[in-house]
C-alpha cells in the first residue's frame, strides 16, 4: 500500500496539473425519446494509483483536499462539455462538505460559464445523499444561493442513507435520482417497487422530476417506465465515455419512447369550480382589502372586466402593499388594475385535471401555484384552488391504483365500466373496441408466463401510443383482453395501425426457427397437438348507438364482435350490428373502409365488402 506522503504527492500533482479526465453518461427523457442531458464523471490519470474515482475522491477527503479536487473536476467537466457541443443539461456531482467549505471559491463556475458564453440554467448541481449532512440548514442556504443564479439542483443516490428525505423536503430540488440499488432487478422485486412508488408519490406532491439511475436491462427500464418514471440513465442506454454518443441506438430509443402507463383523469376543472364574486379593476385598493378582511376564507379576488378575467388580487400582496410605510396613503385610493397579478393561470371549465396540474407545477411563481381562474368560452365562471386539485388527483390516483390491472397498470374492469356508463348517459359519440391477442394460449404454454406477460405489456403500450386524444380511454380487462374507447378518431384506422406495429414486434417474441416457419406446434383446448399461427390481434368494434342503453349491453356487443373478429379474414376486424352501423351513418358521415376486407354483421348475415367497393350492404 502506498504511504500517505506518496499518495499526497500524487494527489497534489493531479490537482496542480489538472490531470483529470471527464467522461459523460447520457440521461434519457424516455417520454420524448431524446437526451435530456449528461452526467459528468471524473477519472484520475490512467497510470496513477488514483485512477478510479473512489480512490481519488476518498483520498482527497482523507487528506483535506476534497474541495480543491472537486473544483478542478468541475472546471474540466464544464469546459469539455461545451467544447464537445453536447446537448441538454450538464449534471455535476458536488459533495456537501465541499459545498459548505468556507474556503471554497463561490464564483469560479459562473466565471467559466460567462467566459464560454453559456447560462447557469444548463447546469444541474447534484448533491449525493451518500455523504453525511450534519448542517442541513447551511447546505440549503448554499444551494439556494446557486439556484438564485440560475443553477438547477438535484439530489443524487436517494435511498442510500443520511438526510436525503429531509433535504429533499426542505430544498425541493428540480430532480431527484433514485439510487441504482433500488432499480437493480426491480422487475422481480415487489419491495423495491413499493419503495419507488413512494418516491414517485412524494415527487408529484413536491413538484420535482424523478430519474431512475442504474438501469441496465430492458426489463428494469420497462418496469420503471410503467410506474411513471420518464427519465432514466444507465448501461442499458450507454456507458460513460469521453466522447459520448449524441444519439441513442435505435432499438433502445424505440423501447424508450412508449409513454409511462399513467392514469388519465377524466374529471375536469368544473369539479373544482367555486364561485367567488368578481370585482372591478376600478375598485380602490382599500375597498378590496375590506372585502378580503371580511371574507376570511377568500385569499384572492378575481378581477373581471365585461366578463373577461384580467387577473387575481392576492391577500398577501395587498397586505404587503398597505402595511409598508405610507402604504395606505400612497396606494389606498388607487384602482386595482395597478396591483394585479396578471400572470395567473386561467383554464377552461372542461380542462382535464392532469392538464391543469401540469400547468401549475411548471410555474415558479408561488402566487400562481395557489389559485387559478376558471372560464367558459373565455368568460369568468369561478376559481380553483391548487390544494383541492392535488387532493382530488391523489384521490383519483388511489382509486386508479385500487382498480388498475397489476401487469400493465392500465384501468381495470371497474373504471372501464364507469367510463362507459358516463358516455352512455351523456349520449356522446364514441366507438368501443374490444382487442384480443390471437393464439396467445399456445404461445404462453411454449414460451412461458414471463414472455407472455411481455407480449401483453407491449400490446398495452401500443394501444397507449395510439391513444392520441385526452378524451380517449384504454383499459385492460385482464389476460390478453383490452378495451379502447375512441371519441375523436376512426377506431378502424387506429386498429390497423396498432396491428401493423404489433406485427413489427414479432421478432422479439419468437426464436428464429418459429419466426421462419411462421407457426408453432402446441396443444389445442382438446389436448390435440396442432400447429398455430404466430401471434396477431383481433378487434371487435361497437360504434355509438342510442338503442344500446347501458354499459353492460355495450360490453355484450363488444364481446360478440370480438368473437366474430377472430373468425374474420384477412383483417380480423368486425363492426357490430346493423343498428350500430345506422348510428354511424347518422352520427358520423361514414366509417372509412381502408386496405383489407372488413366483415360487417347485418341481421346475423355476414356480408363481405370487397376492397375498393364504394357502397354499404
Amino acid at each position: 500500500m502506498m504511504k500517505t506522503d506518496a499518495m499526497a504527492a500524487v494527489l497534489d500533482s493531479i490537482i496542480r496539473h489538472k490531470r483529470v479526465t471527464s467522461v459523460y453518461q447520457p440521461i434519457i427523457d424516455c417520454k420524448e425519446g431524446a437526451v435530456l442531458g449528461y452526467e459528468a464523471l471524473s477519472r484520475g490519470p490512467s497510470d496513477s494509483p488514483l485512477h478510479s474515482p473512489a480512490a481519488m475522491f476518498n483520498n482527497a477527503a482523507r487528506l483535506g483536499r476534497l474541495s480543491e479536487l472537486e473544483l478542478v473536476c468541475r472546471e474540466q467537466s464544464v469546459y469539455n462539455f461545451f467544447r464537445k457541443e453536447l446537448s441538454g443539461l450538464l449534471f455535476l456531482n458536488v459533495s456537501p462538505m465541499a459545498l459548505i467549505d468556507p474556503d471554497y471559491p463561490r464564483g469560479k463556475s459562473v466565471e467559466l460559464l460567462q467566459k464560454l458564453g453559456h447560462s447557469p440554467s444548463r447546469i444541474v448541481i447534484e448533491l449525493s445523499e451518500k455523504y453525511p449532512m450534519e448542517d442541513t440548514n447551511a447546505l440549503c442556504k448554499m444551494l439556494e444561493y446557486y439556484r438564485s443564479m440560475g443553477f438547477k439542483t438535484a439530489i443524487d443516490d436517494l435511498g442510500s442513507g443520511y438526510a436525503g428525505l429531509r433535504l429533499w423536503s426542505e430544498l425541493r430540488p428540480d430532480y431527484v435520482k433514485i439510487d441504482g440499488h433500488f432499480v437493480a432487478n426491480i422487475d422481480n422485486d415487489p419491495v423495491k417497487r413499493e419503495f419507488v412508488r413512494g418516491i414517485i408519490e412524494l415527487s408529484d406532491n413536491i413538484g420535482c422530476q424523478v430519474i431512475a439511475e442504474g438501469v441496465e436491462t430492458a426489463e428494469e427500464h420497462d418496469t420503471v417506465s410503467q410506474m411513471g418514471i420518464n427519465i432514466a440513465q444507465g448501461f442499458y442506454f450507454a456507458k460513460p465515455k469521453e466522447d459520448p454518443d449524441l444519439e441513442i441506438p435505435h432499438p433502445v430509443l424505440m423501447s424508450s419512447t412508449s409513454p409511462g402507463v399513467l392514469p388519465k383523469y377524466n374529471e375536469t376543472a368544473h369539479s373544482l369550480c367555486v364561485h367567488v364574486d368578481p370585482v372591478s379593476p376600478e375598485m380602490k385598493l382599500l375597498d378590496a382589502w375590506e372585502l378580503l378582511s371580511d371574507e376570511c376564507n377568500v385569499a384572492s379576488l378575481p378581477v373581471v372586466e365585461e366578463g373577461r378575467p384580467l387577473g387575481l388580487l392576492h391577500r398577501s400582496a395587498v397586505l404587503k402593499t398597505l402595511s409598508s410605510q405610507y402604504g395606505r396613503a400612497l396606494h389606498g385610493d388607487k384602482p386595482l388594475r395597478n396591483f394585479l397579478n396578471d400572470n395567473c393561470i386561467s383554464v377552461e371549465r372542461d380542462a382535464l385535471l392532469d392538464e391543469i396540474s401540469d400547468r401549475i407545477t411548471s410555474e415558479d411563481d408561488m402566487y400562481v401555484r395557489q389559485h387559478f381562474l376558471i372560464t367558459q368560452h373565455g368568460n369568468y365562471v369561478g376559481m380553483g384552488n391548487s390544494r383541492d386539485l392535488l387532493k382530488r388527483i391523489t384521490d383519483l390516483k388511489l382509486k386508479h391504483a385500487r382498480y388498475a390491472n397489476p401487469l400493465t397498470l392500465l384501468p381495470g374492469n371497474v373504471p372501464i365500466k364507469e367510463r362507459l356508463a358516463e358516455l352512455v348517459k351523456a349520449e356522446r359519440y364514441f366507438e368501443l373496441v374490444y382487442f384480443d391477442i390471437n393464439n396467445f394460449k399456445p404461445y404462453n404454454d411454449i414460451y412461458g408466463y414471463r414472455k407472455g406477460d411481455q407480449v401483453i405489456q407491449v400490446v398495452g403500450r401500443l394501444l397507449l401510443d395510439y391513444c392520441t386524444s385526452k378524451k380517449d380511454f384504454i383499459g385492460h380487462i385482464g389476460g390478453d383482453d383490452f378495451i379502447g374507447i375512441y371519441m375523436e378518431h376512426d377506431a378502424g384506422a387506429i386498429c390497423r395501425k396498432v396491428f401493423s406495429e404489433f406485427e413489427k414486434c414479432l421478432p422479439q417474441f419468437y426464436n428464429e426457427a418459429h419466426l421462419a416457419a411462421g407457426r408453432i406446434k402446441g396443444e389445442n383446448r382438446s389436448g390435440e397437438t396442432v400447429y398455430f399461427p404466430l401471434l396477431s390481434l383481433s378487434a371487435g368494434i361497437v360504434p355509438f348507438d342510442r338503442s344500446i342503453t347501458t354499459a353492460e349491453l355495450y360490453a355484450d356487443c363488444a364481446s360478440e364482435a370480438k368473437c366474430r373478429a377472430k373468425e374474420a379474414r384477412p383483417e380480423k376486424i368486425h363492426i357490430h350490428g346493423k343498428a350500430a352501423l345506422t348510428a354511424v351513418d347518422s352520427e358520423r358521415n361514414s366509417i372509412e373502409q381502408e386496405q383489407s376486407d372488413v366483415l360487417i354483421h347485418q341481421d346475423h348475415i355476414a356480408v363481405r365488402v370487397e376492397q375498393g367497393e364504394a357502397g354499404r350492404p
